[in-house]
């Protein structure tokens, strides 16, 4: 008896399991917010991943992404099937395309497009909005196209003005259209919200407009940059 007792239990320090109690509401709510916020994040920049990705690149080296600026004086502006048989000393660029040599974008525009196939034709580069203004003609031309799509759409420009934000006054942007080069000089850049859009569709003088969305992955803002001919 006495070596059972010497191996047994010790009643005495025996305690009853305590009833569980849940903590206080505040500190679920908090615990449940933060758990959701961090799984959003993960989600939003894992489908916006190749935008940050520019962002993120050019932020460490924004050399890599200046291209050449077109030299008007010695160029030629030529469709596909033309390029063939031009001269390779006369530097060569495709009709209808946008140009901004300091974030490295050059991207076709197509012209007149209506409100009902934006979405559509932002897959394969720029919109022109239908109704405004083109080069030459004295009106707003107004241009936007893509800061960030989901990566698993098909296309190459999803990102295409994702890097619109670096842009500041006097950058220049570039566009060819119906064989002619047209230079742009940025003179004000704003945000503004999905309604305010509309006061700035039409202009007194030729002016050239380039819409995207800000913050990059969303659609809350819209980033409006503004040039004139130069």
């Amino acid at each position: 008896m006495a070596l059972v007792d010497s191996v047994g239990y010790d009643l005495g320090r025996y305690r009853e399991p305590q009833e569980y109690k849940k903590p206080p509401l505040i500190i679920r709510f908090f615990k449940n917010f933060i758990l959701v916020f961090f799984f959003s994040l993960v989600v939003f920049f894992t489908v916006n991943f190749p935008a940050y990705m520019a962002i993120a690149s050019y932020k460490i080296n924004p050399i890599k992404f200046l291209k050449e600026t077109p030299q008007i004086g010695n160029a030629s502006i030529v469709s596909g099937g033309q390029a063939a048989i031009l001269s390779k000393s006369v530097k060569q660029y495709p009709d209808s395309t946008l140009f901004i040599p300091k974030v490295g974008v050059e991207a076709p525009i197509s012209w007149s497009t209506s409100q009902d196939g934006i979405m559509d034709v932002l897959q394969k580069g720029l919109v022109h909005i239908a109704g405004t203004g083109k080069p030459g003609e004295g009106k707003n031309i107004f241009v936007t196209g893509h800061s960030s799509n989901y990566w698993w759409k098909e296309g190459n420009y999803n990102t295409v003005f994702a890097l619109l934000p670096e842009l500041i006054k006097n950058d220049e942007i570039f566009i060819t259209y119906q064989g002619k080069f047209y230079k742009y000089k940025i003179f004000d850049t704003k945000e503004v919200s999905p309604k305010e859009v509309e006061n700035y569709i039409e202009t007194k003088d030729e002016q050239l407009t380039l819409m995207t969305c800000v913050p990059v992955g969303t659609n809350l803002r819209r980033l409006l940059i503004f040039a004139k001919p130069n």
